[in-house]
């Protein structure tokens, strides 16, 4: 079975709703909904089935350190992590199902942007393409806001790194671990983009200041040349 990670500050209205969607899939087994904005929690039934975990910090724990304690709650091997303001064709964990092992990294979601040199979105049939390359945020456009992997080659997301470049840093530690990552391409979805992350006062902010963590930390951690000049390079 699936368990699906999502952190959320309700600011998706038609959040709910995917929610009772995703209960009704037979591979997901759990959703652990990360409820970083309790007082925003709406009164809705579906929060209570069997499948729905509430986990309700004191305070807002923010994206990354969100996904790392959803994935070590996490009950099954199988993991998904979802963006709470993306709606997708459920019929990925299906087709996904049998390509989560531990043997593979991360397969993340391809946004489609053809100016961006993707795979066009034309017939939903949900394909799988090797990637060959370390992390780039342009062909890599979209990645982060869905994400499948096996819950043992997860490398938890290092501190200092509370919204941004969580996806760059599972990607590459998996990258550079097995060279097995792939993106997932032609799935029907629809989201209107970083719909918390944009109201936020300081998110430029932020983001420089990430970047600043993540182009140092990174090659460090792995002592490898290829992180050295890829993120001199900013990709």
């Amino acid at each position: 079975m699936f368990t699906v990670v999502v952190p959320t500050m309700w600011k998706f209205e038609p959040f709910v709703q995917f929610l009772e969607d995703m209960t009704s899939v037979i591979p997901v087994g759990e959703i652990l909904v990360i409820n970083n904005n309790k007082d925003q929690t709406p009164n809705h039934p579906i929060l209570n089935h069997p499948k729905i975990n509430q986990i309700i910090p004191a305070n807002n724990i923010f994206v990354n350190p969100a996904w790392n304690l959803g994935v070590r709650e996490a009950k099954n091997d199988r993991v998904c992590i979802i963006n709470d303001d993306l709606i997708f064709d459920l019929k990925v964990f299906h087709r996904m199902w049998p390509h989560i092992s531990p043997e593979r990294g991360v397969y993340g979601i391809s946004a489609g942007n053809v100016e961006m040199g993707q795979e066009p979105i034309t017939t939903g049939e949900i394909n799988v393409r090797h990637c060959t390359t370390l992390y780039h945020n342009v062909t890599h456009f979209g990645f982060g806001q869905f994400m499948m992997f096996n819950k043992n080659n997860y490398t938890p997301i290092i501190d200092g790194l509370d919204i941004y470049w969580g996806d760059n840093f599972i990607y590459d530690t998996m990258y550079l671990k097995m060279n097995q990552n792939y993106q997932i391409t032609n799935m029907f979805h629809y989201t209107p983009y970083a719909s918390t992350v944009s109201q936020l006062p300081d998110h430029s902010e932020r983001y420089q200041r990430e970047h600043m963590i993540y182009n140092q930390q990174m090659p460090k951690i792995f002592n490898d040349t290829r992180v050295a000049n890829s993120y001199r390079t900013g990709f």
